[in-house]
């Protein structure tokens, strides 16, 4: 009897993950039948952890213990015979199966390192769609670095499995965790003495929270136009409860929704009448303080406004310095575009102004 570990390389993308599963195939078993073609064996594939459905590996050990004349490097040769392509043996070697040197796949882990890929453009990829999430809001580096050092170190992580995790303990060490850029895409890399069930997809969802917002009201041309809690004329405003700043109303909106929070309805109704024509400014702040409790801070912002008139060009970098002020980010971490609805709907026949805004949060611990 010998034992034989294999390196693995897979696309998952067609897998429920490595463990044998009773909804879907699964790598082990596909490795197993070709193992069994290959020996006549009933073979026990043991893997270093299980990955989840739809992940993919470079470099996942696991072995098996056979009484096959095969020799060890051989097996890898053998086995990509009979695989389908997207699961690929990298290598196939002995190792010590008994004694102080005894080698197991899954006991004799060191650490296991994941990659979170993630799309940072504008459109979408063809190529990336199975390998990279796609997020065309602007991200930060800087903040997500500062978000991924909190999980350095040896900590309960309960608050990041799955329903469903099986672990004895929910104590994990991370030797690893930093985002870097590789052209379009950021990268997460973890590396820790273990994850437990989709621990590494809640902690890089944690980190990008994402929230959208919109909001539009009709025009008033007895009030004055503020937009971004700038002021841009002193008629043709907009009605509403407040001060009707449709753009401020929208992050407010996308920056309460991606932290799973109520709209900003729930907070500021329109039928307290402390609300009755607020400074939405000062909304801003309630808000930020709101998911400062929460345990959030803002990472970026994306926003549009959309409007036949005032032309609002010219405006947009004092919105940018205001917001930013408010929120105690900097303006490059703020995007406001400006544009029309061609002549189309209530806002081309100028009957209003309407703004939309995604915005990323991320946990603070």
């Amino acid at each position: 009897m010998k034992r034989i570990v294999l390196i693995i390389e897979y696309d998952g993308t067609s897998y429920v993950g490595w463990q044998i599963q009773p909804n879907g195939i699964a790598v082990q078993r596909v490795i197993g039948n070709a193992l069994k073609s290959i020996t006549g064996e009933n073979l026990t594939l043991h893997a270093s952890g299980r990955t989840d459905s739809g992940v993919h590996a470079r470099a996942q050990a696991a072995h098996f213990d056979t009484e096959s004349r095969i020799p060890a490097e051989k097996f890898a040769f053998a086995l990509n015979t009979y695989l389908p392509p997207d699961i690929r043996i990298k290598a196939s070697l002995e190792m010590p199966r008994e004694g102080e040197a005894e080698f197991h796949a899954r006991f004799s882990v060191q650490k296991k390192h994941y990659r979170y890929r993630v799309l940072n453009s504008r459109h979408a990829s063809a190529f990336l769609r199975s390998t990279a999430l796609h997020i065309h809001t602007p991200l930060s580096i800087e903040k997500l670095n500062a978000a991924a050092e909190l999980f350095l170190g040896t900590h309960d992580f309960a608050a990041f499995k799955a329903m469903g995790s099986k672990a004895e303990t929910t104590v994990r060490t991370i030797f690893l965790s930093r985002w870097s850029r590789d052209g379009d895409c950021i990268v997460y890399d973890v590396a820790g003495s273990g994850f437990l069930y989709n621990m590494v997809r809640i902690m890089v969802g944690t980190m990008l929270r994402i929230g959208q917002g919109y909001d539009v009201h009709r025009f008033d041309e007895e009030r004055p136009l503020i937009l971004g809690g700038v002021r841009i004329s002193e008629k043709g405003g907009l009605l509403g409860h407040s001060d009707a700043d449709v753009l401020l109303h929208a992050i407010m909106d996308s920056l309460l929704g991606a932290c799973g929070l109520p709209d900003i309805g729930h907070y500021f109704p329109d039928t307290d009448d402390r609300f009755t024509g607020a400074d939405s400014t000062r909304l801003l702040m309630e808000v930020k303080r709101i998911i400062e409790d929460e345990g959030y801070m803002v990472g970026n912002i994306d926003s549009t406004v959309i409007a036949e008139k005032p032309k609002l060009a010219k405006y947009i970098p004092a919105m940018k310095e205001k917001i930013a002020g408010i929120l105690d980010i900097l303006p490059g971490d703020i995007g406001i575009k400006a544009t029309t609805n061609e002549k189309m709907g209530a806002i081309g026949r100028c009957e209003g102004i309407a703004a939309m805004a995604s915005s990323i949060v991320c946990r603070r611990s």
